[in-house]
């Protein structure tokens, strides 16, 4: 009987104790990365509307595994344009993703095919 009350007097003392916090689920980032901030999105979101004004069509091309060569070339051949690479959720945010956020006619189309759509 003396040992029953001493293991029930020890799990009453250790219910009252929290348990001690595990080390080993813990997450260290080693970076020292800044974030961009929402001031570069906003700046990159104003250069595409501005690029919207200045030429007259959209281009939307993929390039998988693509070559810097390969990528020069369209470069060259494509000079006097801007080209935006990547940052496709934020371009088509800049066009509008539906017909009423456009900022302009159609573009919303173009926001679907940079999205995935078809």
């Amino acid at each position: 009987p003396r040992l029953a009350a001493c293991r029930l007097r020890h799990r009453t003392s250790a219910a009252l104790r929290p348990m001690p916090k595990s080390k080993r689920a813990q997450k260290v980032t080693l970076s020292k990365t800044v974030s961009k901030g929402r001031e570069r999105k906003v700046a990159i979101i104003d250069e595409v509307r501005d690029c919207v004004d200045r030429y007259k069509s959209v281009l939307v091309f993929e390039a998988n595994n693509m070559r810097n060569a390969a990528l020069k070339d369209v470069r060259v051949r494509l000079r006097s344009s801007r080209i935006f690479f990547g940052r496709n959720k934020l371009i088509a945010a800049a066009l509008g993703r539906t017909a009423a956020d456009a900022y302009r006619a159609g573009l919303d189309e173009v926001a679907d095919g940079l999205l995935g759509g078809e």
